[in-house]
């Protein structure tokens, strides 16, 4: 699990940032945001909050939507509940890099698959784009409860 302790202000700096994003993320309070570190099994922030990535695995106490799907169907997981760029810094690597960090932990910890999910209602295109470049195919596709759809995506990493 995450030991990660990060000052208030770049707490604060990834918390606007993702809430710059809330269609794609959703909205965090501080204390939200400080829940979902405590129990991450991975977090990288670039800079003073160009960019991060928060993921857990199946030991975390995570109790999202999103997250439930996968620890139903997989006794071993790493499960990306959100990366965010700003805008000033896209075009830079910064998502890619911090995949690569990401594969590389998770493959030393031997995990066998990375899984997120990307919106196709409200639609991502971008996202999905990306995330094919980088390897993930996507295996299901469901309506939540607030109105999106969701589309579920892998990539075997072992």
């Amino acid at each position: 699990m995450s030991e990660t302790e990060f000052e208030p202000a770049l707490m604060e700096a990834v918390r606007t940032l993702n809430n710059e994003h809330e269609v794609e993320t959703s909205w965090l309070e501080p204390e939200d945001l400080q829940n979902l570190v405590d129990r991450a099994y991975f977090v990288e922030v670039v800079d003073e909050a160009d960019a991060f990535l928060i993921a857990m695995n199946e030991l975390s106490a995570h109790d999202g939507i999103n997250y439930a799907w996968f620890n139903e169907r997989y006794d071993q997981f790493v499960y990306i509940d959100r990366i965010v760029t700003a805008g000033r810094a896209r075009g830079q690597g910064l998502a890619k890099s911090l995949y690569e960090a990401l594969f590389e932990a998770a493959a030393a910890d031997g995990q066998e698959i990375v899984g997120c999910e990307i919106n196709r209602e409200p639609p991502n295109p971008g996202s999905e784009v990306f995330h094919t470049k980088m390897g993930f195919e996507m295996i299901a596709e469901r309506e939540l409860t607030n109105g999106k759809t969701v589309g579920y995506w892998v990539k075997k990493i072992s």
